[in-house]
């Protein structure tokens, strides 16, 4: 088996957009939310504390499972930037704070917290965190 120990945020995301699509009576057009995220539609924009572990499923079995603890940012690309893909991925941020990602999801594993990020992004760029001020992109370079 394979470990993903770091966060790519096509696979995260296209994950979160299937368990939406499996659970939730509200629709999006998962095809094109996953097109946009093969585009570069979110991207990891800094990853200040990050260590990957090694978490094993019993102290008497060989069973384990590999991945990170941390923060990371994201961040949308103004060259992908999309008001639509950006609510979609607003509302998946906030699912996943009571679904949780990845694999083991429902171990606990990669349970997240979403944070709006206190600065501003680099000039171009729109942060996640300014997801919710999207309605008005005249703030935008």
């Amino acid at each position: 088996m394979r470990y993903v120990c770091y966060p790519d945020p096509y696979l995260m995301f296209r994950g979160l957009a299937r368990l939406w699509k499996a659970f939730s009576p509200a629709r999006f057009n998962y095809q094109r939310y996953v097109e946009w995220l093969k585009k570069g539609g979110i991207v990891v924009a800094g990853i200040p504390r990050l260590r990957t572990m090694r978490v094993y499923e019993h102290p008497t079995t060989p069973k384990w499972s590999v991945g990170f603890i941390g923060t990371v940012y994201f961040n949308l690309p103004e060259d992908t930037y999309n008001e639509e893909m950006a609510k979609i991925t607003h509302a998946l941020l906030k699912f996943a704070e009571f679904s949780n990602v990845g694999g083991n999801r429902t171990a606990a594993f990669v349970a997240i917290k979403y944070q709006v990020r206190p600065e501003k992004p680099s000039e171009g760029q729109l942060g996640l965190e300014e997801v919710e001020e999207a309605a008005q992109p005249a703030n935008r370079q």
